[in-house]
């Protein structure tokens, strides 16, 4: 159960997410870091004018780094790595591209990529989606995706086991 994940919402209505990415990196420095993905379907967020969710997470401590990946996946090359497709137009939401932006790919649907704001308490990462630029400025049905990485205080988050085991 140490890396089991649970995501709620905190409105009273369950949230309609298409598709949840978890990525967890280890790296020979003895480090980890762990990523969360996800895509809110449009007909949900039609008549929302925020997203609140908490995530459950066994290990989290005070001591875990959260961070927003907007700033890397509105860069193109970094969200065709993240998501096997190439980015065939970025655009910003407004005027400035710090509010979100949309990526049309090749081979999927395009979608709406949104900043977070990321709070850590009682083993949770509570995510507050604002939507007000959303419905501002993106006048199709596209759905949301957010993503954050979480760099965790121990060494490995995976079981790790000496010698030949069952």
């Amino acid at each position: 159960m140490e890396t089991s994940y649970f995501l709620y919402s905190t409105q009273d209505e369950n949230v309609d997410i298409k598709r949840f990415h978890n990525c967890t990196w280890e790296f020979d420095n003895k480090s980890s870091l762990v990523e969360f993905g996800f895509e809110i379907e449009y007909e949900y967020l039609k008549k929302k004018k925020e997203i609140g969710l908490s995530l459950s997470i066994p290990w989290l401590t005070k001591k875990c780094v959260l961070t927003d990946l907007y700033e890397k996946l509105r860069v193109t090359d970094n969200s065709k790595f993240i998501f096997n497709d190439s980015v065939t137009n970025m655009s910003p939401l407004g005027v400035q591209i710090i509010l979100g932006c949309i990526h049309q790919f090749s081979t999927r649907n395009a979608f709406c990529l949104l900043p977070t704001k990321l709070k850590s308490e009682n083993k949770k990462v509570n995510i507050n989606i604002d939507l007000s630029r959303y419905h501002q400025y993106c006048k199709d049905e596209l759905n949301v995706y957010v993503r954050f990485s979480i760099k965790p205080h121990i060494s490995y988050i995976s079981t790790r086991k000496d010698g030949i085991a069952k």
